[in-house]
């Protein structure tokens, strides 16, 4: 994936940068509910 995008303009690479953010912010959401819901037990 990123070796194609080398060869692409950069706005590929922008567009990968922004798709792996969206995800890892996602995971974080999911970790945060998580915890909350770990502390509202306790």
């Amino acid at each position: 994936m990123i070796e194609s995008c080398k060869k692409m303009s950069k706005s590929c690479l922008d567009k990968k940068f922004k798709f792996d953010n969206k995800k890892n912010l996602s995971q974080s959401i999911a970790i945060i509910k998580n915890n909350l819901g770990r502390m509202a037990h306790a």
